[in-house]
Protein backbone atom coordinates (compact mmCIF):
# COMPACT_ATOMS: atom_id res chain seq x y z
CA UNK A 1 0.00 0.00 0.00
CA UNK A 2 1.00 3.97 -0.89
CA UNK A 3 0.17 6.37 1.24
CA UNK A 4 0.84 10.16 0.63
CA UNK A 5 0.84 11.26 3.53
CA UNK A 6 1.91 14.76 2.93
CA UNK A 7 1.67 17.48 -0.03
CA UNK A 8 2.35 21.07 -0.21
CA UNK A 9 2.46 22.79 -3.67
CA UNK A 10 2.84 26.42 -2.61
CA UNK A 11 -0.43 29.20 -3.04
CA UNK A 12 -1.34 27.70 -6.48
CA UNK A 13 -3.98 25.29 -6.74
CA UNK A 14 -1.90 23.27 -8.90
CA UNK A 15 2.03 22.66 -8.85
CA UNK A 16 3.38 25.49 -11.19
CA UNK A 17 6.57 24.01 -12.24
CA UNK A 18 7.99 22.83 -15.98
CA UNK A 19 10.27 20.72 -17.65
CA UNK A 20 13.52 22.96 -16.26
CA UNK A 21 13.22 22.47 -12.50
CA UNK A 22 14.70 20.13 -10.62
CA UNK A 23 13.21 16.68 -9.57
CA UNK A 24 14.36 15.78 -6.19
CA UNK A 25 13.66 11.97 -4.84
CA UNK A 26 14.61 10.08 -1.98
CA UNK A 27 13.91 6.29 -2.34
CA UNK A 28 13.96 4.06 1.07
CA UNK A 29 12.29 0.54 1.64
CA UNK A 30 10.06 2.92 3.69
CA UNK A 31 8.78 6.02 1.32
CA UNK A 32 9.51 8.43 -1.38
CA UNK A 33 9.94 11.80 -1.10
CA UNK A 34 9.05 14.24 -3.95
CA UNK A 35 10.44 17.11 -3.86
CA UNK A 36 10.98 20.42 -6.52
CA UNK A 37 13.16 22.79 -6.58
CA UNK A 38 13.60 25.92 -9.13
CA UNK A 39 17.66 26.55 -10.59
CA UNK A 40 17.49 30.01 -10.31
CA UNK A 41 16.38 30.74 -7.18
CA UNK A 42 17.21 27.83 -5.68
CA UNK A 43 13.66 27.60 -3.44
CA UNK A 44 12.11 24.58 -2.92
CA UNK A 45 8.62 24.90 -4.76
CA UNK A 46 7.15 21.83 -4.56
CA UNK A 47 7.12 18.78 -1.84
CA UNK A 48 5.43 15.16 -1.27
CA UNK A 49 5.57 12.28 1.28
CA UNK A 50 4.69 8.72 0.38
CA UNK A 51 4.84 5.73 2.63
CA UNK A 52 5.15 2.42 1.82
CA UNK A 53 3.85 -0.75 3.35
CA UNK A 54 4.34 -4.22 2.17
CA UNK A 55 4.95 -3.66 -1.24
CA UNK A 56 7.38 -6.44 -1.42
CA UNK A 57 10.65 -4.73 -3.66
CA UNK A 58 7.86 -4.81 -6.47
CA UNK A 59 9.86 -0.88 -7.94
CA UNK A 60 7.94 -1.29 -10.86
CA UNK A 61 4.65 -1.46 -8.86
CA UNK A 62 5.66 1.11 -6.37
CA UNK A 63 6.88 4.01 -8.79
CA UNK A 64 3.76 3.40 -10.96
CA UNK A 65 0.84 3.87 -7.92
CA UNK A 66 3.33 6.71 -6.61
CA UNK A 67 2.98 8.03 -10.23
CA UNK A 68 -0.98 8.05 -9.82
CA UNK A 69 -1.06 8.99 -6.58
CA UNK A 70 1.53 12.20 -7.16
CA UNK A 71 1.08 15.38 -8.51
CA UNK A 72 4.70 15.97 -8.98
CA UNK A 73 5.03 12.87 -10.75
CA UNK A 74 2.31 13.80 -12.72
CA UNK A 75 4.60 16.25 -14.54
CA UNK A 76 7.33 16.14 -16.83
CA UNK A 77 11.10 16.52 -15.73
CA UNK A 78 14.05 16.98 -17.83
CA UNK A 79 16.61 16.42 -14.91
CA UNK A 80 16.14 14.44 -12.15
CA UNK A 81 18.88 13.52 -8.71
CA UNK A 82 17.69 10.58 -6.94
CA UNK A 83 19.17 10.28 -3.61
CA UNK A 84 18.82 6.40 -2.46
CA UNK A 85 18.34 5.49 1.65
CA UNK A 86 19.29 1.82 2.09
CA UNK A 87 21.48 0.19 4.56
CA UNK A 88 24.07 -1.57 2.49
CA UNK A 89 26.15 1.15 1.95
CA UNK A 90 29.57 1.48 3.74
CA UNK A 91 32.57 3.86 3.46
CA UNK A 92 35.86 2.64 2.49
CA UNK A 93 39.43 4.60 1.94
CA UNK A 94 39.37 6.09 -1.73
CA UNK A 95 42.61 3.87 -2.39
CA UNK A 96 40.95 1.06 -1.72
CA UNK A 97 38.56 1.56 -4.75
CA UNK A 98 40.18 -0.69 -6.93
CA UNK A 99 38.50 -3.46 -9.06
CA UNK A 100 35.78 -5.75 -7.32
CA UNK A 101 37.30 -4.34 -4.20
CA UNK A 102 34.17 -2.35 -3.15
CA UNK A 103 31.86 -4.73 -4.11
CA UNK A 104 33.84 -7.28 -2.52
CA UNK A 105 33.38 -5.47 0.94
CA UNK A 106 29.56 -4.85 0.74
CA UNK A 107 29.11 -9.08 0.13
CA UNK A 108 31.50 -9.46 3.29
CA UNK A 109 28.97 -6.76 4.71
CA UNK A 110 25.47 -7.72 3.87
CA UNK A 111 25.91 -11.67 1.75
CA UNK A 112 26.69 -11.75 -1.85
CA UNK A 113 23.40 -10.87 -3.30
CA UNK A 114 23.02 -11.01 -7.46
CA UNK A 115 20.89 -8.80 -8.90
CA UNK A 116 22.00 -5.76 -7.70
CA UNK A 117 23.77 -2.60 -8.92
CA UNK A 118 26.99 -1.62 -7.44
CA UNK A 119 27.67 2.46 -7.16
CA UNK A 120 29.89 4.79 -5.34
CA UNK A 121 30.33 8.57 -4.50
CA UNK A 122 33.15 10.36 -3.64
CA UNK A 123 32.51 12.80 -1.06
CA UNK A 124 33.68 16.90 -1.61
CA UNK A 125 34.74 17.27 2.36
CA UNK A 126 36.58 14.21 2.70
CA UNK A 127 38.79 13.43 -0.66
CA UNK A 128 40.13 10.22 0.99
CA UNK A 129 36.59 8.76 1.61
CA UNK A 130 34.22 7.36 -0.68
CA UNK A 131 30.33 6.07 -0.11
CA UNK A 132 29.68 2.69 -1.65
CA UNK A 133 26.69 1.41 -1.86
CA UNK A 134 24.35 -1.27 -3.73
CA UNK A 135 20.99 -0.17 -5.74
CA UNK A 136 18.45 -3.70 -6.58
CA UNK A 137 18.46 -4.00 -10.49
CA UNK A 138 14.70 -3.85 -10.19
CA UNK A 139 14.96 -0.48 -8.85
CA UNK A 140 17.34 0.45 -11.29
CA UNK A 141 15.44 -0.98 -14.36
CA UNK A 142 12.40 0.85 -12.77
CA UNK A 143 14.52 4.11 -12.47
CA UNK A 144 15.78 3.94 -15.99
CA UNK A 145 12.05 3.80 -17.86
CA UNK A 146 10.55 6.52 -15.35
CA UNK A 147 12.79 9.22 -15.58
CA UNK A 148 15.13 10.72 -18.52
CA UNK A 149 18.78 12.19 -16.92
CA UNK A 150 19.75 11.18 -13.63
CA UNK A 151 21.91 11.79 -10.63
CA UNK A 152 22.49 9.11 -7.91
CA UNK A 153 23.72 9.97 -4.28
CA UNK A 154 23.77 7.86 -1.17
CA UNK A 155 22.16 10.01 1.79
CA UNK A 156 25.42 8.45 3.90
CA UNK A 157 27.38 10.52 1.76
CA UNK A 158 25.49 13.83 2.93
CA UNK A 159 25.45 12.54 6.77
CA UNK A 160 29.16 12.89 6.40
CA UNK A 161 28.67 16.59 5.13
CA UNK A 162 25.99 17.35 7.61
CA UNK A 163 29.07 16.29 10.81
CA UNK A 164 31.58 18.97 8.86
CA UNK A 165 29.45 21.61 10.18
CA UNK A 166 30.20 20.44 13.52
CA UNK A 167 33.91 19.81 14.02
CA UNK A 168 34.34 21.56 17.02
CA UNK A 169 32.23 18.21 19.18
CA UNK A 170 34.60 15.95 20.31
CA UNK A 171 31.78 12.95 20.08
CA UNK A 172 29.02 13.36 17.97
CA UNK A 173 25.67 11.50 17.32
CA UNK A 174 23.64 12.58 14.18
CA UNK A 175 20.37 10.61 13.97
CA UNK A 176 17.65 10.75 11.17
CA UNK A 177 14.40 9.23 11.97
CA UNK A 178 12.35 7.98 8.90
CA UNK A 179 9.51 5.50 8.13
CA UNK A 180 10.74 2.53 10.40
CA UNK A 181 14.28 3.47 10.02
CA UNK A 182 17.05 5.87 11.55
CA UNK A 183 20.39 6.30 10.06
CA UNK A 184 23.16 7.51 12.84
CA UNK A 185 26.78 8.52 12.65
CA UNK A 186 28.91 8.12 15.22
CA UNK A 187 32.28 10.83 16.25
CA UNK A 188 34.39 9.92 18.60
CA UNK A 189 37.54 12.05 19.07
CA UNK A 190 37.18 13.60 15.73
CA UNK A 191 36.51 10.39 13.97
CA UNK A 192 34.19 9.16 12.45
CA UNK A 193 32.98 5.17 14.08
CA UNK A 194 29.83 4.25 12.68
CA UNK A 195 27.57 5.44 9.75
CA UNK A 196 24.76 2.98 9.36
CA UNK A 197 20.85 2.14 9.22
CA UNK A 198 18.78 0.35 11.48
CA UNK A 199 15.02 -0.72 11.26
CA UNK A 200 12.43 -0.17 14.06
CA UNK A 201 9.01 -0.97 14.93
CA UNK A 202 8.55 0.94 18.20
CA UNK A 203 10.14 4.47 19.85
CA UNK A 204 11.45 1.85 22.68
CA UNK A 205 13.72 0.10 19.75
CA UNK A 206 14.72 3.67 18.25
CA UNK A 207 15.62 4.93 22.06
CA UNK A 208 17.73 1.15 21.87
CA UNK A 209 19.53 1.95 19.00
CA UNK A 210 20.77 5.46 19.83
CA UNK A 211 21.27 4.57 23.35
CA UNK A 212 23.18 1.24 22.19
CA UNK A 213 25.96 2.86 19.80
CA UNK A 214 27.10 5.08 22.44
CA UNK A 215 28.02 1.61 24.67
CA UNK A 216 29.01 -0.02 21.55
CA UNK A 217 31.98 2.56 21.11
CA UNK A 218 32.58 2.89 25.20
CA UNK A 219 31.81 6.43 25.22
CA UNK A 220 29.25 7.22 28.12
CA UNK A 221 25.63 8.90 26.59
CA UNK A 222 26.73 11.80 28.90
CA UNK A 223 29.11 12.94 26.73
CA UNK A 224 27.57 12.55 23.85
CA UNK A 225 26.05 15.70 22.16
CA UNK A 226 22.94 14.40 20.16
CA UNK A 227 21.52 15.73 16.84
CA UNK A 228 17.94 14.71 16.23
CA UNK A 229 16.01 15.13 13.59
CA UNK A 230 12.86 13.00 11.47
CA UNK A 231 9.81 11.46 11.37
CA UNK A 232 8.70 11.59 15.81
CA UNK A 233 6.94 13.13 18.38
CA UNK A 234 9.33 15.37 20.37
CA UNK A 235 7.09 15.99 22.96
CA UNK A 236 6.33 11.91 23.51
CA UNK A 237 7.88 10.06 26.50
CA UNK A 238 11.07 8.43 24.69
CA UNK A 239 12.26 12.23 24.21
CA UNK A 240 12.57 12.75 28.30
CA UNK A 241 14.97 9.83 28.25
CA UNK A 242 17.31 10.86 25.86
CA UNK A 243 17.24 14.37 27.47
CA UNK A 244 17.99 12.30 30.43
CA UNK A 245 20.66 9.79 29.13
CA UNK A 246 22.84 11.85 26.57
CA UNK A 247 25.10 15.39 27.34
CA UNK A 248 23.08 17.47 25.37
CA UNK A 249 20.57 16.82 22.47
CA UNK A 250 19.64 19.05 19.77
CA UNK A 251 16.97 19.05 17.57
CA UNK A 252 18.11 19.75 13.97
CA UNK A 253 16.05 22.12 12.79
CA UNK A 254 15.74 23.38 9.02
CA UNK A 255 13.25 26.58 7.74
CA UNK A 256 12.75 26.71 4.15
CA UNK A 257 11.48 30.31 3.06
CA UNK A 258 9.56 30.89 -0.18
CA UNK A 259 6.33 29.02 -2.17
CA UNK A 260 6.49 26.60 0.75
CA UNK A 261 6.89 28.49 4.07
CA UNK A 262 3.27 28.51 4.86
CA UNK A 263 2.28 25.17 4.47
CA UNK A 264 5.71 23.82 6.04
CA UNK A 265 4.74 25.92 9.45
CA UNK A 266 2.44 22.94 9.83
CA UNK A 267 5.22 20.54 11.01
CA UNK A 268 8.15 21.18 13.46
CA UNK A 269 10.85 22.60 11.94
CA UNK A 270 13.06 18.70 13.08
CA UNK A 271 10.01 16.74 10.87
CA UNK A 272 10.78 16.85 7.31
CA UNK A 273 14.46 18.19 8.22
CA UNK A 274 16.37 15.56 6.59
CA UNK A 275 14.93 15.65 3.58
CA UNK A 276 14.88 19.50 3.10
CA UNK A 277 18.42 19.57 3.82
CA UNK A 278 18.56 17.41 0.75
CA UNK A 279 17.57 20.83 -1.36
CA UNK A 280 18.94 23.34 0.08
Amino acid sequence: MIQRKIGLYGEQQQPAYGSNDLLILEIADGHIACMVKQPVTGQLIAFELFELEDEHGDWNNILYHTRAASQILARHFTNTHIYFNFPEAALIPADKLGTNAGEDFLNLLFGDHENTVFKYERIPDHPQTVCIYRISQSLMDAIGRNFLIVTASHVYAQLMQEASKHQHITNLLIAQVYHGNVNFLFRKAGQVQVLQSKYFSSEADLLYHLLNISQQMQVSPGAVTLFLSGLFNAESDWMVHLRNSFGSVRMDEIHISGDLQKGLTGFPAYYLSPMLKLVV
